[in-house]
């Protein structure tokens, strides 16, 4: 994702049921393009089982969640 201003960033990722599995990314950013890599594991280190997934992007007032399948 790329940020044109500094601004706090937020992604999460949720199962069917809206429980939040997994805090990717939490907190202030600078300007700029970043990559991040997901290795679908929980929070708490355990493997997260295939299926589907929602995942929610918050920049700044930008917001936006999106439907990911997880392949093993």
């Amino acid at each position: 994702y790329a940020l044109p201003r500094g601004t706090d960033v937020s992604l999460e990722l949720f199962n069917l049921q809206g429980q939040r599995v997994a805090t990717l990314v939490r907190g202030s950013q600078g300007a700029g393009e970043y990559h991040l890599g997901f290795e679908a594991r929980r929070t708490d280190g355990s493997a997260l089982p295939a299926g589907v997934y929602f995942y929610r992007f918050e920049a700044g007032d930008y917001r936006a969640t999106r439907k990911m399948l997880l392949m093993r």
